[in-house]
């Protein structure tokens, strides 16, 4: 069976879903460039400044792809053959550059609380107190919550986002059971500015954290 899940094409783009953790790890160097990428995206300076060891990373998705999660990643495939001269002897042989990632969890309001209070970000605001927002907003019920939405910055605005979050979330949606999405950002990102889009409901504002809300099923297109 193979380790992933779907595939599809937007021109040399290929998309791959992954519903667990051991799936990811068991496609070797796919899962080394997500977490290079990780690093990548979010030790930006001049956004987040979060610094990440592969270890850190490593466990940060056997945790957050674990349960009902599923994870969607967004690769560029380049004939290598057809790039140089140098390599005309080497037919069909292919270099799988990783564009971008999203991946969502099933959580209650303990999941999620534990994983805001895991991010490098929330620790460098001071580690504002989330528990009793978190309580009136989710009022106990389960929400689909999304860990992690990042493009390489070459490639931002190339990428189609709907077809990188819709499917991974409506397939989550489908097997959880839940179709409340669940996610923050801060007003600087291009995600804060996609929530407004798309008309999730702003519900907190936490030392700069905005937060939404809102109802993903069906998801199409932004």
């Amino acid at each position: 069976m193979n380790n992933f899940i779907n595939k599809t094409m937007n021109n040399k783009m290929t998309f791959k879903d992954f519903h667990n953790f051991d799936a990811l790890m068991a496609e070797g160097d796919m899962s080394e460039q997500l977490i290079k990428t990780y690093q990548n995206i979010f030790g930006d300076p001049d956004l987040w400044g979060e610094s990440y060891s592969q270890a850190e990373v490593e466990e940060k998705l056997k945790d957050e792809l674990s349960g009902n999660a599923g994870l969607r990643l967004c690769i560029n495939d380049n004939d290598v053959d057809k790039v140089s001269d140098k390599v005309a002897d080497s037919a069909n042989q292919t270099t799988n550059d990783l564009l971008g990632f999203c991946w969502a969890q099933q959580l209650g309001l303990q999941g999620v609380k534990s994983a805001i209070e895991s991010i490098q970000f929330y620790q460098d605001l001071g580690c504002p107190k989330i528990l009793e927002p978190l309580k009136r907003i989710l009022d106990d019920k389960p929400v689909l919550y999304v860990h992690d939405l990042g493009i390489s910055k070459d490639y931002r605005g190339q990428v189609p986002l709907h077809k990188l979050i819709c499917p991974v979330l409506n397939s989550l949606a489908e097997r959880s059971q839940t179709s409340r999405l669940f996610f923050w950002s801060i007003k600087e990102s291009r995600i804060y500015k996609l929530a407004q889009y798309a008309s999730f409901k702003q519900v907190a504002n936490i030392a700069g954290m905005q937060f939404f809300i809102g109802d993903i099923k069906p998801c199409s297109a932004f």
